[in-house]
């Protein structure tokens, strides 16, 4: 759980920090939190959980040489894949926003953290 948490305050503090040219990406005057291809996260749920390699389906703003694949966390849900036994997967995870902060969340509800 204690990861789960830092994982929610590190999105928040990506929002608070981002680069001004990610406004536009939101059509807003805010900062957009993304997770860029290759973010490892842990998706069990808990401490010692299984730890996945993660790409998105949305474009990287400003990123060289890797133009997509990225996890722009401004809509309620992003989709996500994985590898898995030399198979993809393929989830949609829902964004949840408590507060100040946002945390995300597989369709069965476990809640997903950054690995170390």
């Amino acid at each position: 759980m204690q990861k789960i948490i830092v994982f929610a305050a590190m999105l928040s503090a990506i929002a608070a920090q981002a680069d001004t040219s990610l406004f536009p990406l939101a059509g807003t005057k805010s900062p957009v939190p993304v997770l860029s291809p290759g973010t490892k996260m842990n998706i069990g749920g808990r401490l010692g959980g299984k730890v996945v390699v993660v790409w998105g389906d949305d474009a990287c703003p400003n990123r060289e040489p890797t133009p997509d694949g990225c996890l722009v966390i401004n809509k309620p849900a992003v989709t996500a894949h994985w590898l898995d036994a030399g198979r993809t997967i393929t989830e949609q995870w829902a964004v949840v926003k408590k507060g100040d902060g946002m945390y995300l969340a597989r369709p069965d509800g476990t809640l997903i953290a950054q690995a170390d």
